[in-house]
């Protein structure tokens, strides 16, 4: 959208007609490929693989929380934010690397042995989301790809980090490799327990950003990104990390008819602390 919205901000200035490349793919050819590929094998293996992996998962993840859960949240939410060191992001590369596992795999990890230690839970369950763009074809075409996973992990106290990294990257790349069920069809499928003060299956999201930055030119015109908060929380916690020169940088967004603002820093500041230690010693007891 930037790219063509550059382009023909570039042609008018120029008092020139807007016209763009034509695509070798619309977003309705995508949607008729999918009918016809994700046929009805394929759909039930898919649908067998996630009813196996969340059958008799825990109902909600129950955080230490500041104040008592509402019948309905007012959906009202703020953001807590931290830049993780270039010396953290650094060790999480490096055990990344040791452990064939991905950035994203080893910051989640260490984000769910958080979430273990404050809610005293074995059974923790994430969600986060997938592009869905599995094509070259789609890269430059506009269109909703975007589905949502959910990571589920089991953990024990003596485990090692390594041990847990090794677990959540097989769910990874199994949960990548059945990503095409939409998540609502899965949220009735494995018959999730509905409650309206929380979301079904998962209560917390997690994403990496790593989309290198566009720098965007419109003619003469300076564009600069700013941040945006929005003042609403779509689930307990969503967790957001991006890979900046000055290190990693964390944003916590959250409920604030759950959570007291100072929570959320300090919880932060414990995800540093972990993130840390579990890179410097992954073979140490979580």
């Amino acid at each position: 959208f930037l790219a063509d919205l550059a382009e023909a901000y570039r042609q008018a200035e120029g008092d020139g007609a807007a016209s763009l490349p034509e695509l070798s793919l619309q977003y309705f050819d995508y949607a008729a490929w999918r009918r016809v590929n994700l046929g009805e094998d394929v759909f039930e293996r898919q649908l067998n693989y996630w009813r196996n992996q969340l059958r008799d998962a825990a109902p909600g993840l129950n955080l230490p929380t500041d104040y008592q859960r509402p019948a309905k949240p007012d959906g009202k939410g703020a953001v807590a934010r931290r830049v993780l060191s270039v010396q953290i992001a650094g060790l999480a590369t490096q055990v990344s690397r040791f452990q064939n596992a991905t950035l994203f795999m080893t910051l989640l990890a260490a984000f769910q042995a958080l979430l273990f230690r404050y809610s005293g839970q074995n059974d923790i369950l994430i969600g986060t989301p997938v592009a869905g763009r599995t094509h070259a074809e789609s890269e430059k075409l506009i269109g909703f790809f975007v589905n949502t996973l959910v990571i589920r992990s089991t953990i024990e106290p003596e485990m090692s980090f390594e041990k847990l990294l090794a677990q959540v990257r097989k769910t990874c790349l199994d949960a990548f490799g059945n990503q095409d069920i939409p998540f609502e069809r899965l949220v009735q499928e494995v018959q999730a327990e509905r409650d309206l003060s929380k979301s079904p299956l998962f209560q917390v999201m997690f994403q990496l950003r790593n989309v290198p930055k566009q720098s965007v030119r419109l003619g003469s015109a300076v564009v600069e990104g700013f941040v945006f908060e929005s003042g609403q929380a779509k689930y307990d916690l969503v967790v957001e990390l991006e890979e900046t020169p000055a290190g990693l940088a964390l944003a916590i967004e959250y409920r604030t008819d759950l959570f007291a603002h100072e929570t959320i820093e300090r919880m932060t500041g414990h995800y540093e602390t972990l993130l840390e230690g579990a890179a410097n010693n992954p073979r140490g007891a979580i």
